[in-house]
């Protein structure tokens, strides 16, 4: 996450949470927020860097969703299953 260069932050919480088999991450800051957005939206309207986030948690069996308004901050929230099996791998790689 790019906080310190493009948020205007004073203020960043980073929990990291594991619960049934479910890692769990959740960024928040106090900043600008992201520009043009209110409320949740998909990472694809943010940027590559946060689409690159976004396929690679899919690619693993997880989700990433960002909830941001304009002056008012913006929170990041990613989720991860803690086992992964050969079974679950796809054809890509």
């Amino acid at each position: 996450m790019n906080i310190v260069k493009h948020a205007n932050a004073d203020y960043v919480k980073i929990e990291l949470k594991e619960n049934e088999g479910i890692l769990s991450l959740t960024i928040s800051d106090n900043g600008i927020g992201l520009p043009n957005q209110s409320g949740t939206s998909s990472p694809r309207r943010h940027g590559f860097g946060l689409l690159n986030i976004q396929e690679r948690l899919t690619y693993l069996g997880g989700c990433f969703a960002i909830s941001s308004r304009t002056g008012q901050g913006t929170q990041a929230h990613l989720q991860i299953p803690t086992t992964w099996t050969a079974d679950e791998e796809t054809d890509e790689h």
